[in-house]
């Protein structure tokens, strides 16, 4: 009876022992807990529910505000872009008078090298006005119509232009090879002109008149069984990344 009594009270003992250890009390707290933590996020998440659409709706409109608002960024730094490059356009062009147009087309033939741009009769352009950017002459409007014009740029094989070297004043004629250069021709193998002369307008005949950039020359060939020099000229003008251009008042060379 006494060792019966003695192993209940030890364990008991024992048991008190077990329930006071750290990990043990861990344990036993973790299971009890369990049940309520998930009967709370599962309230919660109940609770929650009629939100979620909602909150799907604010996600997709703050999206469409966000992407509207780069889109509009955007189109205000192209607009700046565009401004600054006018501004620079009318301040190198300071001395003549004109209009500033935008090119809206381009010939899709290789051989063919004209542009289509958004100012015609309605603004004041007539045919074979000249029109410039930034780097110098790009042609000569060769068709017009009510709201746009057709312009024949430099390098197109039926574009002719009088031309004269800066530097020692010989003259020749510039006509267009359409792959985006020029050739001046009708000078003597003796012609004094070399590789990065300046080409300008000579102002003989035509609507162009003297002085305007038009090229570098870039090599020379000299033919003394024909007794003839040719010259091949790059424009100053990028023919090949226009944007906006300037339309010259045929009146501004009449005096």
């Amino acid at each position: 009876m006494n060792r019966s009594r003695i192993s209940l009270v030890c364990g008991v003992v024992l048991s008190v022992a077990l329930l006071l250890s750290q990990p043990f009390r861990h344990t036993v707290i973790s299971v009890i807990r369990f049940p309520l933590s998930l009967t709370k996020g599962i309230f919660s998440f109940v609770v929650q529910v009629p939100f979620l659409s909602r909150l799907s709706q604010d996600n997709d409109q703050l999206r469409k505000t966000v992407l509207k608002q780069h889109l509009e960024l955007a189109q205000l730094r192209e607009n700046l872009r565009h401004l600054d490059h006018l501004s620079t356009l009318v301040q190198e062009m300071d001395d003549l008078s004109g209009i500033s147009a935008q090119v809206i087309g381009r010939s899709p033939i290789p051989t063919q090298h004209t542009i289509l741009i958004d100012k015609g009769q309605q603004d004041g352009v007539v045919a074979s006005s000249v029109v410039v950017n930034v780097g110098g002459v790009l042609g000569r409007v060769i068709e017009v119509y009510p709201r746009t014009s057709l312009v024949l740029l430099l390098t197109d094989p039926d574009s002719r232009v009088s031309s004269i070297v800066e530097r020692s004043r010989e003259m020749g004629l510039l006509i267009g090879k359409s792959r985006g250069e020029c050739e001046m021709i009708y000078m003597d193998a003796n012609v004094d002109i070399r590789e990065g002369d300046e080409i300008l307008t000579a102002g003989l005949g035509g609507p162009f008149p003297k002085g305007l950039n038009l090229g570098v020359v870039t090599r020379i060939k000299r033919d003394t069984s024909t007794h003839q020099a040719t010259a091949w000229v790059e424009p100053n003008a990028n023919t090949g990344h226009l944007e906006e251009v300037m339309i010259l008042w045929p009146n501004e060379f009449q005096s």
